[in-house]
């Protein structure tokens, strides 16, 4: 396989749900690291514009977008599969619950806690790119009901394991565990959740780093 090469910074989560990713699939992938806020002068031409993170590079061909990245990946390394034939719908599927509400959640947790401590160049860049203020004290006012939305629904992942099973579809990770681990890994990457947290990481695999 031509060389993977993957454009993003440590405690980005999207790209921990990558780096999972190349853990199961024991790919050998190299790093380039971008900076987490504008400009970043290297990745804009790559990308044609593109700026989030993170970028897979595979020899000329750019993928951007996590849901690309990953689908890419299940093409070019199928095994072992992130999609297993008979249960991808499902697989996709949970996939889009987690990403589209425990993720998002979680980020409130985040930014609610650690907010008002990260830059204040952090706070303009995000500001420029969704188009509305970094509130931090909005942010901190929602933190107490993203808890509860985070929670609840980590509780509904939590079920699906009760029957003993390892992950959240049988017995071998899928794209849905690459996703939830996303969301844990961040929660406990930035506020040091503990045990709390790590009972709820779905997907044990662990990732062998870059290979330079």
């Amino acid at each position: 396989m031509t060389g993977l090469i993957l454009h993003h910074y440590p405690n980005s989560p999207f790209s921990e749900k990558v780096r999972i990713a190349f853990g199961i699939k024991q790919l050998a992938w190299k790093s380039v690291q971008i900076p987490v806020i504008m400009p970043k002068p290297d990745l804009m031409p790559l990308t044609g514009g593109y700026r989030k993170t993170p970028v897979l590079q595979v020899g000329a061909d750019i993928y951007c977008d996590t849901q690309l990245i990953m689908l890419e990946l299940e093409r070019r390394a199928p095994r072992p599969p992130l999609l297993p034939p008979d249960k991808a719908g499902e697989a996709r599927a949970l996939t889009m619950w987690i990403d589209r509400n425990i993720f998002w959640s979680a980020v409130g947790v985040v930014m609610g806690a650690i907010g008002d401590k990260l830059p204040e160049a952090f706070h303009k860049d995000r500001s420029e790119f969704s188009g509305r203020p970094f509130d931090v004290g909005f942010l901190k006012s929602v933190a107490p009901f993203a808890r509860d939305q985070t929670y609840a629904q980590m509780v509904l992942a939590e079920e699906m394991l009760a029957d003993g099973r390892p992950y959240l579809m049988g017995t071998a990770p899928t794209l849905a565990d690459c996703a939830l681990y996303n969301p844990v890994w961040f929660l406990n990457e930035r506020l040091g959740a503990g045990k709390a947290v790590r009972r709820s990481i779905a997907c044990r695999a662990s990732s062998p780093g870059p290979s330079a």
